[in-house]
């Protein structure tokens, strides 16, 4: 195996980072040393540390993904396949709270807009899902009258809603829970 890109090393350093000492404790300083590159190097891949946090979104999002085609083409329908992404997800951030609560975070700073920045950005997590809502629409199992982007920004919604009542509510729902009754809840208001 090849030598790792800088901005690869910078993504591994952040995380291992976050998941040690949290958002706050990942500063940019603590992120060069860990990563042991320049300044430059830094500011050459990321703008900020908001930038590192939605970009590790997306690469610790790509597994995910990759499975959830693989159930696609083994049959499964758009419904199934996103019932798998939501369960996997949530477990993803249970596993990973201080991730979790980086980019809860982040959604609302880098550059004042919600994750993902470019909602047509084939890497985002919603894009994906609009993906798997768009192949349900043709398919005729969900209804085609609202955009797939659309539903795909409103399902998202109620998952970071949900993760951020898991980090921050006095009494903490069950993520998985809340997952799974936030996609039945959205499929009974866009079924066909």
């Amino acid at each position: 195996m090849g030598r790792k890109s800088s901005k690869e090393v910078i993504l591994d350093a952040a995380f291992e980072l976050v998941e040690e000492v949290g958002y706050d404790g990942a500063t940019i300083d603590a992120i060069i040393a860990r990563a042991e590159i320049a300044r430059g190097t830094f500011y050459y891949n990321f703008k900020s540390k908001e930038a590192v946090i939605v970009a590790l979104a997306r690469h610790k999002f790509r597994p995910l993904a990759e499975r959830v085609e693989a159930k696609l083409e083994s049959g499964a329908s758009p419904l199934d396949a996103l019932e798998v992404m939501v369960g996997q997800t949530m477990q993803w951030n249970l596993d990973h709270p201080h991730f979790a609560e980086a980019l809860i975070r982040c959604s609302q700073t880098e550059l004042g807009k919600s994750l993902p920045p470019d909602p047509n950005n084939p890497a985002s997590f919603r894009s994906f899902v609009a993906g798997l809502i768009a192949r349900g629409q043709e398919e005729g199992s969900i209804r085609d009258d609202t955009p797939a982007q659309m539903l795909a920004v409103m399902l998202t919604s109620l998952l970071l809603h949900g993760i951020a009542a898991w980090l921050y509510a006095p009494t903490k729902p069950d993520l998985q829970v809340w997952g799974q009754k936030a996609l039945q809840l959205f499929w009974e208001g866009c079924r066909k």
